[in-house]
């Protein structure tokens, strides 16, 4: 099954708030590749979800307390849609 572009970038922002801060890490426990990687990262440092931090000539990323409160929300909407989809009948 694909995945939608909001699951995409929630995979991102929990592969950085899990502790993955270097891109190459970040695109691998996302499972997606380098260029659509670049312009989440750009987006969602763009919308204030993620701060870089240049260290030496590397970036590393950090989840901010806005993108925290989107991962939280956005989880808390799952669990609810498939905890009411799970209980209807088919």
């Amino acid at each position: 099954m694909k995945r939608s572009r909001l699951e995409i970038y929630m995979e991102v922002l929990r592969a950085i708030k899990s502790g993955y801060n270097k891109p190459t890490r970040i695109m691998y426990s996302s499972n997606i590749s380098w260029a659509p990687l670049c312009e989440i990262l750009k987006l969602l440092t763009d919308q204030g979800a993620m701060a870089v931090k240049n260290v030496g000539d590397k970036k590393q990323y950090y989840i901010t307390d806005k993108g925290q409160d989107i991962l939280k929300h956005y989880e808390q909407f799952t669990a609810m849609f498939i905890g009411k989809t799970a209980s209807v009948p088919s």
